[in-house]
């Protein structure tokens, strides 16, 4: 398996995950919290704006960029 092949797996993964979560969110409301709330929490920060978007390209550049 090359590093191209690992970066994808590692994105489908993370993509798997999302999914579930947001199934169990719609499906068990008390369980997960709903995408829309999770964003308003984050956003209402500068600071943790800054943070997921710093960790979004980190991220992004180590699993897109080989």
């Amino acid at each position: 398996m090359n590093n191209s092949s690992l970066s994808y797996a590692v994105w489908a993964a993370c993509l798997a995950l999302v999914l579930v979560l947001w199934a169990l969110s719609h499906w068990r409301p008390g369980l997960v919290a709903r995408p829309a709330a999770l964003g308003s929490v984050l956003g209402a920060h500068r600071g943790v704006r800054w943070l997921v978007l710093l960790e979004v390209m980190f991220l992004g550049w180590h699993l897109f960029a080989r």
